[in-house]
């Protein structure tokens, strides 16, 4: 561990952190009673043994090679300050060992933080080792896009998140505004009811992906930032298989596929999707009907179905997964692993689940690459899913805002931004 970190309640960083903040994502009821929800991304950890201060030995029930990446999605807390103050005290005042400081909220609509003067300056493999140089950050939520584009625009705020594609030319317009892009960690997808006939055909479900033209969000939706998918793996993830090839838009494919398979005419299809993923529901809906499918669209509380299987009210349900690692543990084995806790299709193939074991376990990275490509070729055949598309982020910034980089697993490294006016 590295020498010299403190918290921000000036508490030492040491291996009894380390242990404490790892130990707690696995063990049962290790949050007040309650199991962490993360709980499945330390996968086959078992204990952390402490060395020395600084020297952790991190035990796994099996050999797991992504062992340093998943480390990387774990934050360590302060062990002293949490069992003094406890897990309540801890989510309204926060304590991290990062350039900045939590120093208040207001309804959970705003957050300020400040510089942290005793900041350990950050990897010296990513200079320069500093403290930040603006003296506070303000995050705000405002969960209108017009809104969101006129603060920008009348200089209320310096940087926007989630910009839409229609407003991509607009501000680039704007003198002291740019657009800044970053490649997409989020996969958009359709997820098709398995458990349930008719969609245990797996005809049915061939029929369904070629009934939908996916091309049309590209260049329709996302103005052409964005790549149609062939399974749900991202382009730019690790073991991609370049090999495999969009469903092909063919209605005549799709009815043919459909008369095979007698689908019932009667038959009306309930799409579900949160608020957000309207949009590509209703895009599914048009094109299901082009093939003579009727459907109709419920928008759900969440973005997980609370019923799946058999008894679930929903035909196809529409999401996306974000994969900030880009390695195919974080979304291939959630997704269609047995039972995967993302897995609302209930799709199962013991093959899939042999491969996905074989890849988490082995050391090799050619023998994962070759495990994984072959997962996306049997889910390629099997169509679980409306396989859907990646869209570029766009992030708006003014101009004044220096040194900041979008970064592709959707986190905001603050740490070497300043402005025109920075102290």
């Amino acid at each position: 561990l590295r020498r010299g970190v403190k918290f921000h309640n000036g508490e030492d960083f040491t291996a009894e952190d380390v242990k404490f903040s790892l130990e707690r994502l696995v063990r049962e009821g290790a949050l007040d009673g309650k199991t962490s929800p993360r709980k499945s991304l330390m996968g086959p950890l078992l204990k952390v043994k402490i060395i020395n201060e600084h020297t952790v030995h991190i035990i796994t029930e099996k050999p797991w090679p992504i062992l340093p990446l998943m480390l990387t999605l774990q934050e360590i807390v302060p062990k002293d300050y949490i069992t003094k103050a406890g897990i309540k005290q801890f989510r309204e005042h926060p304590i991290g060992a990062g350039p900045f400081k939590f120093a208040g909220s207001e309804g959970g609509k705003l957050f300020i933080l400040e510089r942290f003067e005793d900041y350990y300056g950050g990897s010296p493999k990513n200079p320069p080792a500093r403290k930040a140089p603006l003296k506070a950050l303000v995050f705000k939520y405002v969960p209108g896009k017009i809104e969101r584009i006129a603060m920008l625009k009348k200089g209320e705020c310096d940087i926007i998140t989630h910009v839409g594609p229609e407003a991509v030319g607009i501000l680039k317009r704007v003198p002291d505004i740019e657009v800044l892009t970053c490649p997409a960690t989020r996969s958009y997808y359709a997820e098709i009811n398995c458990a349930k006939a008719p969609f245990n055909d797996l005809r049915i479900r061939h029929a369904i992906n070629h009934a939908i033209d996916k091309q049309v969000i590209i260049d329709r939706v996302l103005q052409g930032y964005g790549t149609v998918l062939p399974t749900i793996l991202l382009s730019n993830a690790f073991a991609y298989n370049a090999s495999l090839n969009p469903y092909e838009y063919n209605p005549k494919t799709a009815l043919k596929l459909l008369r095979d398979a007698d689908f019932p005419k009667e038959r009306s299809v309930i799409i579900k999707c949160s608020k957000s993923d309207k949009r590509f529901a209703g895009i599914i809906a048009l094109f299901l009907a082009k093939v003579g499918i009727k459907s109709e669209i419920s928008i759900a509380d969440s973005y997980r179905p609370k019923i799946t299987g058999e008894n679930a009210k929903w035909d196809i349900f529409v999401g996306s997964w974000g994969n900030s690692t880009l390695d195919p543990v974080g979304i291939l084995v959630p997704k269609f692993k047995s039972n995967g806790r993302g897995n609302f299709s209930k799709y199962s193939n013991n093959r899939v689940n042999k491969l996905l074991a074989q890849a988490e376990a082995a050391m090799d990275q050619k023998e994962r690459e070759k495990h994984y490509k072959k997962v996306q070729e049997i889910i390629y055949k099997d169509a679980p899913m409306i396989f859907g598309y990646a869209a570029t982020e766009h992030y708006g910034v003014r101009k004044r805002v220096k040194n900041f980089i979008p970064s592709s697993n959707g986190m905001m490294n603050m740490h070497d931004v300043y402005t025109d006016t920075w102290d």
